[in-house]
C-alpha cells in the first residue's frame, strides 16, 4: 500500500504548531484541547510519563485464527463497558475454501465465540450500543453487505441484502467486506462499504437501517467520492455522519487520494480539498471533534489532522510509518495505533501529551518485513487502549492477536 501525501490540499506546513494546538483548544467550548493537555491539571507531565512506562501491554489469547496460516481480514474492535473487548475477522476453512466469519469476546481471562460456528461471509465490522448488544456487517456469500445483531441467544438478521433494498447494486457488483459500522441515535445501524463495479472501478455507499419500514435506505443518491473504496466511517453525538475515501493511483487513476465527506442531511458535502498522494485514511469523531490520521508520501510519516473552522489543521506527527488506526479516551484525546517502519518494523501506539506524542508502553510487537498488517484499536471505560492486528505474509502467515494495555491513559 502506498504511502500518502500532506503536499499540494492547501495545508499550510510552515504555520507554527503552538498556534494550530492553540486554535484546537479553542474549537470546543467547554471540552478539553485534543491537542493540548492530556492530563489533569493537578497531574505532573513526569508522573504522567513514569505511568505510561511503567505499564505495560498484556496479551489476551494466542493466535485467535482457528485455522492458522489461512488468509485473515482486517480485524475490527469494540469495547464495551465497562472493559470486555469484542473482536471480528474473517478466514478460510481449510476444508471447504469457504470464507468465515467469526465474532470473539473476552470474558474471564479467555476469548469465546458469540454464536456457534460463524458467519458464511468474510470482512466484517462491528459495533455495540449502549447495552452491550453486538451488531455484526460482513460481506455474505453472493450476497452484501448484511447485517446481524445479537439477542443474547442467537444472531438475529437485521433486513437482508443491503445493497439490492437500497437500490445500489447494479448488474456488476461484487462486495468483500462491510468497512463500517456505526450506531446511529436509537441503535439505529449505518454502514459504509465499498463494491467492485467495473474494471478498476470501485464505489463507496453508505445505509442506514429505518427501524419504521424495517429495511435499508441509503443515504444519499449512490456512490461516494467518485471511483474510490476502502472507505472508514464515523458518527459523533449529534448522529453527523462522516465518510473518508480513497482513490488508489497507478492504472486506476485516482491518484492515490482521499477525500472527507459530511452528510448534511440532503446531499455529502466535502470536507477540505482532494489530497493526492496518499494512503490509508481512518476517520474517527470523538468528544466534539473530528480527527483523521493518514499515511504521508512526501514524508513518510503518519499525518494527523483536526477539522477545524473548515479547515483541516495538522496536529504534530507521531513519527515515520504506516497503516495507522485512531481512537480517542473518554475525555476526547486521540490515541493512534501505527506501524513504525524503522528497522525492526513495529506496532506502536501513542497518546498526546501535553501537546506532544508520547510512546504508551513502547514497541507493542515486532513485524517481519513481508509481512501485511492491519491496525484497530479502541479505548475502554477505564481510558485503556485495546489494540488488535491481522498479519498477511508470503509465506502463508495469518494471523489475529490482541492486547490490552494494563493502565489508564490520562
Amino acid at each position: 500500500m502506498r504511502r500518502s501525501g500532506v503536499r499540494g490540499w492547501g495545508l499550510v506546513r510552515g504555520q507554527a504548531i503552538a498556534v494550530l494546538l492553540m486554535a484546537a483548544a479553542a474549537g470546543c467550548s467547554g471540552a478539553p484541547s485534543d491537542a493540548g493537555a492530556d492530563v489533569d491539571v493537578d497531574v505532573e507531565q513526569s508522573e504522567v510519563q513514569s505511568a505510561l512506562r511503567s505499564a505495560a501491554w498484556e496479551p489476551l489469547g494466542g493466535n485467535l485464527n482457528p485455522f492458522p496460516g489461512q488468509f485473515v481480514s482486517a480485524p475490527s474492535l469494540v469495547v464495551n463497558p465497562p472493559a470486555r473487548p469484542a473482536l471480528a475477522f474473517s478466514t478460510v476453512d481449510p476444508v471447504t475454501g469457504l470464507d468465515r466469519a467469526f465474532v470473539l469476546r473476552w470474558r474471564h481471562g479467555d476469548w469465546t465465540a458469540v454464536g456457534e460456528g460463524g458467519f458464511d461471509g468474510q470482512g466484517p465490522s462491528i459495533a455495540a450500543d449502549d447495552d452491550g448488544r453486538l451488531y455484526a456487517c460482513f460481506a455474505a456469500a453472493g450476497k452484501g453487505p448484511v447485517v446481524q445483531r445479537w439477542d443474547g441467544d442467537a444472531w438475529v438478521a437485521r433486513g437482508g441484502d443491503i445493497g439490492i433494498e437500497t437500490g445500489f447494486a447494479g448488474t456488476r457488483y461484487l462486495v468483500e467486506s462491510c468497512d463500517g459500522i456505526q450506531l446511529a441515535r436509537g441503535h439505529r445501524p449505518v454502514v459504509a462499504w465499498s463494491a467492485d463495479v467495473g474494471a478498476k472501478n470501485d464505489a463507496v455507499y453508505v445505509a442506514q437501517w429505518q427501524r419504521p419500514d424495517r429495511a435499508w435506505a441509503g443515504i444519499g443518491p449512490g456512490r461516494i467520492g467518485g471511483r474510490a473504496g476502502s472507505p472508514s466511517l464515523a458518527t459523533d453525538g449529534r448522529d453527523q455522519l462522516y465518510v473518508a475515501t480513497f482513490s488508489p493511483g497507478g492504472s486506476f487513476g485516482g491518484g492515490d487520494t482521499t477525500r472527507v465527506w459530511s452528510w448534511d442531511g440532503a446531499v455529502w458535502v466535502q470536507l477540505g480539498p482532494d489530497m493526492p498522494a496518499t494512503g490509508h485514511p481512518v476517520i474517527a469523531a470523538g468528544r466534539c471533534s473530528l480527527h483523521l490520521a493518514l499515511e504521508d508520501d512526501a514524508s513518510g510519516a503518519v499525518t494527523v489532522m483536526k477539522w477545524l473552522d473548515g479547515a483541516w489543521s495538522l496536529l504534530p506527527s507521531p513519527g515515520l510509518g504506516s497503516a495507522p488506526a485512531l481512537a480517542f479516551t473518554s475525555s476526547g484525546h486521540p490515541v493512534v495505533a501505527f506501524i513504525d517502519t524503522g528497522e525492526p518494523r513495529t506496532i506502536r501506539v501513542v497518546t498526546l501529551v501535553r501537546g506532544a506524542w508520547r510512546d504508551v508502553g513502547g514497541g507493542v510487537a515486532s513485524l517481519g518485513t513481508d509481512t501485511t498488517v492491519s491496525l484497530t484499536i479502541a479505548v475502554d471505560a477505564r481510558d485503556r487502549p485495546t489494540l488488535a492486528w491481522s498479519e498477511e505474509g508470503f509465506t502463508g502467515i495469518g494471523n489475529v492477536f490482541a492486547m490490552r494495555y494494563g493502565a489508564a491513559l490520562r
